[in-house]
């Protein structure tokens, strides 16, 4: 599972995605420019590995750096790292988590996905996340159909209208009660090369 989790991520790393949310309030119509992007650092704390209580002394605690190890050909640290991570007591309360990446990538261009900005009303359950942005997958399997599964994102501070994740998990009950939902107008991918060009692409944030 954690070969897919890592495939999956990677592939998250290739693109931003890109979307266009609209609402309607008053009669009047909404449109905001969003981004999504993930990067090597967002993998520790998005995957749960610092759950993993009883191995994190033998886990990279610099979150960039996991990643690239993970990534790497074989080795003695690599697999000293990966022993770690799947023979922690703690690894099942992890796995929704991994489910939700390993998927993630081709679901971030689903029609059927749901976006909604975070207000100041109760929004379901409680929670210490600090969040801007909620985002709903479908769920993964048939298994897991009567699950919620959510990544939470934070706007970054120096880019307005740029999103990264900030965490995710599985629930019986929906977490978007009382948030403010979007419609989503357009997704697109814009592959790595364009990454740099996000002030320009979208210099107000909002249109």
């Amino acid at each position: 599972m954690l070969e897919q989790v890592i495939e999956g991520f990677n592939h998250l790393l290739q693109n931003d995605f890109h979307f266009v949310l609209c609402s309607s309030k008053k009669g009047k119509l909404h449109c905001k420019n969003v981004i999504l992007r993930f990067e090597k650092e967002n993998f520790h704390h998005l995957a749960g590995i610092h759950y993993l209580k009883d191995n994190l002394k033998m886990i990279p605690s610099h979150s960039k750096r996991l990643f690239e190890v993970l990534m790497e050909p074989e080795s003695p640290s690599k697999k000293r790292i990966w022993d770690a991570i799947i023979h922690s007591s703690f690894v099942m309360d992890i796995q929704s988590r991994w489910v939700i990446i390993a998927c993630l990538a081709g679901n971030l261009i689903n029609p059927t996905i749901k976006i909604w900005t975070r207000t100041n009303q109760y929004c379901g359950m409680k929670t210490k996340i600090k969040y801007d942005l909620l985002l709903e997958i479908p769920s993964p399997s048939d298994e897991q159909k009567e699950l919620y599964s959510y990544i939470f994102f934070k706007e970054d501070a120096t880019i307005a209208g740029l999103y990264h994740p900030v965490s995710a998990f599985q629930t019986g009950d929906p977490f978007s009660i009382n948030q403010k939902n979007w419609k989503i107008q357009t997704c697109s991918l814009l592959t790595t090369q364009y990454q740099v060009d996000v002030r320009k692409l979208f210099p107000n944030a909002l249109c």
